[in-house]
């Protein structure tokens, strides 16, 4: 699914020091989760979940106007991987990623301008291999590629969507693992996760 959004932006500019042009317009970050999502309010806000057995995982994108093109994502409260894992293990499950893409801004003054951009969304199902010993989470799935690493049950590492690389934050265990993630250039956003078991 596509949507195509123009937003206002008005940065705060200290001194008159930095004008539009030089800001940095894109954002994204691993958020605090509620059971209802991520407490945020943008303009042109998109909000979606990946659910399992082991929980939900909660994203968000959209644009502020402060910070321009923005994308959240973060684990629900609730998710539970259960025990540590002591073995390999593969796990299957969904993902989705929402990304604002081919964002420009367009300057209309110096410290004003509007930012634009197209909202698209990608889901898909993923084999994650746990390889215990090396403490590495891997899989590919159309334009996702998982490259996370965990100890106990705490993943990090990264990812990469359409050649855009992130960050990933989850859990893993016995059951399954959830992951958030999250990336940003110049031209595009992105917020995910992954719920296998």
């Amino acid at each position: 699914m596509k949507h195509s959004i123009t937003a206002l932006i008005t940065p705060a500019i200290l001194a008159g020091c930095i004008g539009i042009e030089d800001q940095d317009w894109t954002h994204s970050g691993i958020q605090t989760a509620t059971a209802s999502g991520i407490p945020v309010t943008l303009s042109n806000e998109r909000n979606a979940t990946v659910t399992g057995a082991v929980g939900t995982v909660h994203f968000v994108t959209g644009t502020d106007t402060s910070l321009g093109a923005v994308a959240y994502a973060g684990l629900d409260p609730f998710v539970d991987v259960g025990a540590n894992l002591t073995t390999n293990a593969s796990f299957f499950g969904d993902w989705e990623v929402l990304a604002i893409e081919g964002i420009t801004v367009t300057s209309t003054g110096y410290t004003s301008g509007y930012i634009s951009g197209l909202q698209t969304s990608e889901t898909g199902v993923i084999t994650l291999d746990a390889d215990f010993a090396a403490g590495t989470l891997t899989g590919t799935s159309g334009n996702l590629d998982v490259a996370g690493t965990f100890t106990g049950s705490d993943i990090d590492g990264s990812v990469s969507y359409k050649g855009l690389s992130g960050d990933l934050d989850g859990m893993i265990g016995a059951n399954g693992a959830a992951g958030a993630f999250h990336g940003n250039s110049s031209t595009m956003v992105y917020s995910g996760g992954f719920a296998v078991d």
